[in-house]
């Protein structure tokens, strides 16, 4: 497929073309509604998102401090009834949420360093604070089923609950023999109950090598094996689990996606590459099926043309879908966010178009 770039050289418009195939199919998107009304997203780190089924969709922006709700998956927002008051200087942003099942979501939120958690019991449209809050901020949760959930200290450790957040244990040190613990930014559990956690941190041995970490817990995360990946200046940011034992790695710069169909004892790069580019967010839509979102560079540092890349074997190749390409002409300027599936063909992405916080609803995605 080709796109139009503007030259740094000449200042005028270019064509380039990208060697993933073309997979002529009926892929379709739809413009969603506006999370939040009165936010421009394109100064913001990220619309934390998440699908609870039966069309009920909760929204958020991560420098803003409201959380709204879709029952109509995704077309209209109102906001939820929730106090994110923190203090006169700060009010606290929403971060991240978690599904517990049965309507019960867990919510964490910051004010600087400090972290405030939340429970709704009914499907996100009332929340409680918990009467006792974490010391520092925990982010990057995992849920491990029965009220178990795995959370980040950020370079503390790992602390872990039994009773849906409302108290949380010792810490666990998730690699002791580096200066500073892990820096764990986000953990996936396969259903066997291994769990991988992403370390956002590189230890540097010389000017063009890097070693970067993922860590494996067998037992619940009680304790953690290191597994050293070496790589070229680049670390992992994001996992996304496609199936038992394969995963596939997020990095900014390194392509082709590393990919492991052991659990992560060892990763190897995929036959699809793609090239000046990074993937920004991913989703599995199950049965070997997952989207990408892959930002192809420009030359220009606002606008950056974005298409949407589809696996249907479990990550091992990558094609483009011509139907769900943006940017390319400047407007409508779309910016993606996070990705969640919908269903076996849809999902929804929440993202800055034309510098509105919107959903965006894919469909006929499988196909």
């Amino acid at each position: 497929m080709s796109y139009q770039v503007l030259s740094r050289s000449t200042g005028r418009r270019e064509v380039r073309r990208v060697d993933l195939p073309i997979v002529p199919w009926r892929a379709r998107w739809e413009l969603g509604g506006i999370i939040h009304p009165d936010f421009n997203t394109d100064a913001s780190d990220g619309a934390p998102i998440l699908y609870l089924g039966n069309d009920i969709i909760l929204g958020s922006i991560r420098t803003n401090e409201h959380v709204t709700r879709s029952a109509d998956g995704g077309m209209s927002f109102s906001d939820v009834n929730i106090s994110l008051y923190h203090n006169s200087a700060y009010n606290l942003k929403p971060e991240e949420f978690v599904d517990m099942g049965n309507g019960r979501i867990l919510l964490s939120a910051f004010a600087g360093t400090a972290c405030r958690l939340f429970t709704s019991y009914d499907y996100g449209q009332t929340w409680i604070r918990h009467s006792t809050q974490p010391s520092k901020g925990l982010a990057g949760f995992v849920y491990l089923g029965n009220g178990v959930l795995l959370a980040s200290q950020f370079r503390d450790g790992i602390r872990k609950s039994t009773d849906y957040g409302q108290t949380w244990g010792a810490l666990v040190e998730v690699d002791p023999d580096r200066s500073l613990d892990a820096g764990i930014v986000q953990m996936v559990r396969f259903d066997s109950g291994i769990i991988l956690a992403v370390d956002d941190t590189t230890d540097y041995v010389s000017t063009y090598v890097t070693y970067n970490h993922v860590y494996r817990s067998n037992n619940d995360g009680a304790s953690w094996t290191d597994i050293l990946l070496p790589r070229d200046r680049v670390g992992f940011s994001r996992l996304l689990v496609l199936g038992e034992g394969i995963a596939v790695g997020h990095t900014w710069k390194y392509n082709p996606l590393p990919r492991t169909i052991d659990h992560g004892t060892t990763w190897a790069p995929g036959p699809t590459t793609f090239p000046d580019n990074s993937v920004s967010a991913f989703a599995n839509l199950g049965n070997g099926i997952a989207i990408a979102f892959v930002i192809h560079d420009t030359g220009e540092s606002y606008y950056r043309a974005c298409t949407v890349a589809r696996t249907k074997d479990y990550g091992a190749t990558w094609a483009y879908l011509p139907e769900l390409s943006f940017n390319s002409d400047r407007e409508p300027y779309m910016k993606p966010y996070e990705v969640v599936a919908t269903g076996p063909d849809s999902a929804v992405v929440s993202c800055s178009w034309n510098r509105e916080a919107r959903i965006l609803r894919l469909f006929d995605l499988a196909y």
